[in-house]
């Protein structure tokens, strides 16, 4: 059990800091103490004197909860900084860092309801970004997206815009998409079977596999 000998409000007001009698550093924010009231602490722990306040088995733990999904949040912010994330990917990472799987939950259920974290903006822009380089068919993007965790209803949302020809979406058609993977395998070498097996490769129909290559 954890016995709390102060308590500081940070910069932020929805963030305090612990501090225990054997020296551990606790930053919480408040919002993910389930158990715990910081006022009620604070009063708690102004009247407990030298010792401070000790706390029960349940709000140690709430307390221990409440500082791992803070660090969590903090880590993905990182992440979040450097480009677009997606829920299973950023989950993925912080678990690798050893973050509990709850905190991991709670850090970025809040990071989804501040708007930092959003999987319909990642899938969109992961789309128009693979496709600048990469010439492939909705299937086989379908198929990577899922692959990162984005919900089916998602990726075929992002699909759907990437490939309506609107300029926000990327203004390109899916057969324009697969011109351009034809002219990619040529000037690879492929040509017949193998150039018709590099496009369904890549994703495109057979059909239009077939009218792309007929010129049609």
């Amino acid at each position: 059990m954890l016995a709390i000998t102060e308590i500081r409000q940070t910069s932020s007001e929805e963030i305090v800091k612990m501090t225990s009698s054997d020296g551990a550093v606790f930053f919480v924010r408040k919002c993910y103490l389930n158990v715990v009231s910081v006022d009620s602490l604070v009063n708690r722990v102004d009247s407990a004197g030298f010792g401070g306040a000790v706390l029960s088995e349940e709000e140690s733990e709430d307390v221990v909860s409440a500082a791992f999904a803070f660090g969590a949040e903090t880590k993905a912010a990182e992440y979040l900084a450097r480009c677009e994330q997606c829920r299973f990917k950023l989950a993925q990472k912080l678990l690798q860092k050893k973050f509990p799987q709850d905190a991991v939950d709670a850090a970025l259920d809040r990071l989804e309801s501040k708007g930092l974290l959003d999987d319909s903006r990642f899938a969109s822009a992961w789309v128009r970004s693979h496709c600048a380089t990469k010439y492939q068919g909705r299937s086989r993007l379908l198929s990577e997206l899922l692959s990162r965790g984005i919900s089916r209803e998602v990726a075929v949302s992002a699909l759907d815009s990437f490939f309506s020809g609107d300029e926000d979406g990327g203004g390109v058609s899916e057969e324009e998409m697969c011109a351009k993977a034809l002219g990619k395998g040529i000037r690879l070498g492929k040509s017949g079977d193998k150039l018709l097996k590099y496009l369904l490769d890549c994703g495109f129909p057979y059909g239009m596999a077939r009218r792309a290559m007929r010129g049609e």
